[in-house]
């Protein structure tokens, strides 16, 4: 079975070859706006949850990271958040989890 958040595709284009990748969802594109930082990315399970989790210190285990967002990947596998964000504040680290 497939691990959660994962997909994958069979590539039979090499004869003799079966090839199984196997992807995992990823940030592909960080860009600032004036509503916000807008984050966007591939790879996720079509129509899965995911969940964006942020920290000020990137030492603190994943446990206790605070979750931002929740959402839903789109047909294709994409995601695309935008978290708004105030000047002056502390440094944002963020990372993708999928239950």
């Amino acid at each position: 079975s497939l691990p959660d958040g994962h997909t994958y595709v069979l590539d039979t284009s090499v004869a003799g070859q079966v090839n199984l990748i196997v992807t995992q969802p990823s940030f592909g594109s960080i860009q600032t706006t004036g509503s916000g930082l807008v984050i966007s990315g591939t790879g996720g399970t079509p129509s899965a949850s995911y969940y964006v989790l942020g920290t000020t210190n990137l030492l603190l285990p994943t446990g206790g990271w605070t979750r931002l967002l929740t959402n839903q990947f789109d047909a294709n596998g994409n995601f695309i958040v935008t978290n708004a964000f105030n000047a002056g504040t502390a440094q944002q680290f963020y990372r993708l989890q999928v239950p």
